[in-house]
């Protein structure tokens, strides 16, 4: 009988008991999501402010698909219901519409940090830094 494997995990590693063996969950020094406190996205100069909601970014959208993955790895059904499908994908499409708008945003920080560089304090402070990112964040909630 002929056994398929998941692409990318070699013979047997697709069993439930040995899935997870090696695999190690990295979380970003600075990120406490407990306390709610967000570390190092507490400064507001864009400088660190975009940089550090990428890389949250960048945790929320590995965590769409991986979970459904592990979760798939782990029970052995391979079936995932419609409505989780449905909300995979729109979690799926509305993070990669933020990172869009994200990397939109930190281009043109960069740009006005070369281009303008003495009023760039003006352009870019912290209350102009908490708008974008909030725009950012509500412009992917949009449907396309």
């Amino acid at each position: 009988m002929d056994r398929v494997h998941p692409a990318g995990f070699p013979d047997g590693a697709g069993d439930g008991d040995t899935a997870l063996r090696g695999a190690a969950v990295h979380v970003p020094p600075g990120l406490d999501w407990e306390r709610g406190d967000p570390g190092c996205c507490a400064l507001l100069t864009p400088m660190h402010n975009f940089p550090c909601n990428f890389s949250r970014l960048d945790v929320l959208f590995t965590s769409v698909i991986t979970l459904q993955l592990l979760s798939n790895l782990l029970s052995g059904d391979k079936s995932v219901p419609f409505p989780g499908c449905v909300a995979q994908c729109y979690f799926f499409s509305f993070l990669r519409t933020v990172e869009f708008f994200l990397l939109t945003c930190m281009t043109y920080d960069r740009c006005a940090a070369i281009c303008n560089l003495l009023r760039y304090s003006l352009l870019m402070n912290g209350r102009a830094c908490v708008r974008v990112m909030l725009a950012c964040w509500l412009g992917g909630s949009q449907p396309s």
